[in-house]
This record gives C-alpha cells, structure tokens and sequence, in this order.
C-alpha cells in the first residue's frame, strides 16, 4: 500500500460506510476489501451494524469484526434518505473528531444506503470506489463543482445538496443536477 498504512491479512480495508434510519438508529454499513496476498485474490464483504451514533456503530464493527479494519481507506459516505438532520449533523462531527476518516471523504445520497453498498462493482473493486469515481467523472464532464467533501460541507452554514446516487441493474447512475 502507498498510503503508508500497515498492511496485514488480518485488516479490512473499509472502502465505503453507509447510514440508514432505522427506527431511530443508525443501520450502518461497512464495505470492506479484504486484499490475500498470499493468493493474489480480493474479496468484498458487507458488514452491518447498528448504534444509535457513528462512534456507537464502530464500536459495535470492532465487536463483530474478528478482523482489524482501516477506516483510513474510506473514500466515500453514503447517506441514505431515511437519515434524519440530527443523525446527519452526527455523522458530520463523528468525520471531523475522528483521525481515522479523512476530510476530504466524498458525501453522497441515495435512497437506500444498504441496497446500493450491496450491488456489484461495475469498474473497480468496490462499489464505494466506484462511486467515488462517478462523481469526478461526472463533475469534469459537466463542469460541475460538486462540493460533497466533508471539509467543504461542516464549514457551511447552509449545508449544499449531496450528489444523489441511484443504483440500476449494472451499477448505478448520478441524478441530474
């Protein structure tokens, strides 16, 4: 790895971290990538938790998981339409106190986090990393000044919409702005 992160068989990669509303709590989904150097293969696992907070929610990760994981990795946030404003305002603070997750992190929106964490990878290992490249993809195309970064979005007052995006039956699609 060129990040400078330790690498292991024993560490996820988390790639992507999606939140749902559940009934009040957070549904929180974790893609991870799991690369075997001994045989050369990837793999990609969804693993679910819930907490009533982000903090909560990795906790529980650290719980459930038997395997250490690398929040250092995560390239993008999906939020899922259910989340409410004060969940959402949760997950901004859990992003700016917490040293594993980088401010540069890409925020989107979707419908349904899980469903679309649960999909195919289209272009690149993970549907996270895909996403992250739709959203350049599509910002160079169109010209477009997406400011879905997590820095760029605590700093304002008024919150900027996130990019919405729609999984279809081969990958997944950004709405019109």
């Amino acid at each position: 790895c060129f990040c400078g992160c330790r690498k292991t068989q024993s560490e996820y990669l988390i790639s992507a971290i999606g939140f749902d509303n559940n009934g009040g709590m957070l549904n929180t989904c974790f893609e991870a990538v799991i690369i075997n150097s001994e045989t050369q293969s990837e793999e990609l696992k969804i693993i679910e938790v819930q907490g009533e907070t982000p903090e909560e929610c990795v906790k529980n990760l650290s719980r459930k998981s038997t395997q250490g994981y690398l929040l250092s990795h995560c390239g993008v946030l999906i939020i899922g339409q259910s989340v409410t404003e004060k969940q959402l305002n949760g997950i901004y603070d859990f992003c700016f106190k917490n040293p594993d997750i980088t401010l540069s992190v890409l925020l989107a929106e979707t419908e349904n986090a899980k469903m679309l964490l649960s999909g195919k990878p289209v272009s690149t290992i993970s549907v996270g990393y895909d996403i992250m490249w739709l959203i350049k993809q599509y910002s160079e195309n169109r010209n477009i000044n997406f400011k879905n970064r997590c820095f760029e979005i605590i700093s304002q007052s008024e919150k900027p919409p996130l990019p919405k995006i729609q999984p279809i039956s081969e990958g997944y699609y950004l709405e019109n702005y």
